[in-house]
């Protein structure tokens, strides 16, 4: 190897490695998530392995089929949380910090061509996240994103310790009525114990909020769309007249002149817009 290749090379691995330096510097901010795994999947049934009668193994196999049944229900739940909590992480990660702006103009729109998932629900999964973390490690439970929503306040007005004890009292209710606990339960119960559970007036007027916001971004995205459209249209307009002043002659003439004419209304109808901001 010449003294100049090896120079080359040197310079090579010195630029990777500054390369390399900048890439750790540039994401050593980032949170590191580390998902809960799931758990394993229930033992698979073996018929031949149930002997004795055909009642008796008939017996055997339903029962079998009806543990599988509930253990796999489980493991569906289990894995719909781990997916909302997971979902809610990253989004919220995508919208602090700016990501989205990479593929779209706005989180709402971003969210709807990547995800279809509409801009409420979006928020949904993101503050519903940190309590399905919190939920999904107490045991005997089964949380949804209703659950976890009905907690939201009392995790950010109490923490974790406050999640907890209204969970162990909704526990404690099912063991003793038998019924399992709904979002409405955990507002009652953080209700009754002071520790700040939204009532529904209040879940309604945040739900209104939402949309109100979903509506002003919607608004101020279609104007900026507007904007674009019509300057793609000025462009391509003053590109077919230099090109009709230089001679050409659109082949469909008729067409030509709805087209002309069609430019001149909505030239006038944008000349007169203004909208109320």
């Amino acid at each position: 190897m010449s003294a100049a290749a090896a120079r080359a090379g040197d310079d090579r691995a010195s630029l990777l490695g500054r390369k390399n330096r900048v890439v750790k510097q540039e994401t050593a901010h980032l949170p590191v998530y580390t998902p809960q795994p799931l758990p394993d999947q229930p033992e698979r049934i073996v018929p031949e392995r149930y002997t004795g009668s055909d009642a008796e193994r008939l017996a055997a196999l339903e029962t079998a089929l009806d543990e599988v049944t509930g253990r796999a229900t489980e493991l569906i739940d289990r894995a719909k949380t781990w997916l909302d909590e997971q979902r809610g992480i990253v989004l919220r990660e995508i919208r602090d910090a700016g990501l989205y702006k990479v593929k779209a103009h706005t989180f709402e729109e971003y969210v709807r061509d990547r995800w279809q998932m509409s801009r409420p629900r979006a928020y949904e999964l993101m503050e519903a996240a940190p309590v399905l973390r919190i939920l999904s490690g107490i045991p005997d439970t089964r949380p949804s994103v209703s659950q976890a929503l009905a907690l939201a306040p009392v995790l950010e007005e109490h923490g974790e310790r406050g999640v907890r004890t209204v969970v162990e009292q909704g526990q404690a209710l099912t063991e003793e009525t038998g019924k399992r606990v709904t979002a409405k339960t955990y507002r009652e119960i953080g209700q009754a114990l002071g520790l700040g559970a939204q009532e529904d007036g209040d879940r309604d007027q945040e739900q209104r909020d939402s949309e109100e916001h979903a509506r002003n971004e919607s608004a101020g995205r279609k104007l900026h769309r507007a904007r674009e459209l019509a300057d793609q249209a000025q462009r391509l307009a003053d590109e077919a007249r230099e090109e009709i002043a230089a001679g050409a002659r659109p082949l469909q003439h008729g067409q030509a002149l709805d087209d002309v004419s069609a430019l001149r209304r909505v030239g006038n109808y944008l000349r007169a817009y203004k909208p109320e901001l």
